[in-house]
């Protein structure tokens, strides 16, 4: 990605377990760059550095799960129910929190387009590098499931009471689901 960036920017991988022979066996795996260009050359350089940077902090991050325990039905919109409008009530708990917390909505009915089982029932992913604000967004997050259960079942007993005033017979009861945190890396 690097050397696409720039016109005359050279790179290859050097170092151990790499196929450039070097005079020390012992040389660490790095990432050479040449450039006839100074200032792309640094640019490169900063780049590179932040691409590591990133790199590091994904390695150290720790993972939540908090499965939610119910799906978009009977014209209940769950997935926005949790997300919120415009993303507000994730965008609430990543702000609180603060660092590098991120929190989004995966699995089936998510309206999440990237990769991941469609089968695998509707979850919050919650991570950060710091287990304090980890574990504040996960609890966050359990309120936000509880809270989108309490506006399910509003939304259950008017579907129910709408049914009998036409003269249908009501769906049996549904079990309440309720979040649970189902790992934590």
């Amino acid at each position: 990605k690097i050397c696409e960036e720039f016109d005359n920017m050279r790179c290859s991988l050097r170092g151990q377990g790499t196929q450039h022979r070097s005079s020390d066996p012992n040389e660490p795996l790095h990432l050479y760059l040449s450039s006839t260009c100074s200032d792309d050359l640094e640019s490169a350089k900063q780049m590179a550095e932040e691409l590591v940077s990133n790199a590091v902090r994904t390695v150290n991050t720790k993972t939540a799960k908090l499965v939610v325990g119910a799906q978009n039905e009977d014209g209940a919109p769950v997935s926005e129910w949790i997300v919120g409008k415009r993303g507000a009530n994730v965008k609430r708990i990543m702000a609180r929190c603060g660092g590098d917390v991120k929190v989004s909505l995966r699995g089936k009915d998510s309206g999440f387009l990237g990769e991941h089982d469609p089968q695998e029932p509707m979850h919050l992913v919650i991570s950060s590098s710091d287990e304090g604000q980890l574990n504040s967004a996960t609890e966050m997050a359990k309120e936000l499931v509880e809270r989108m259960h309490q506006q399910l079942a509003r939304h259950h007993a008017a579907v129910r009471k709408k049914k009998q005033a036409k003269g249908k017979p009501p769906k049996p009861n549904r079990p309440k689901g309720g979040a649970a945190v189902e790992a934590q890396v």
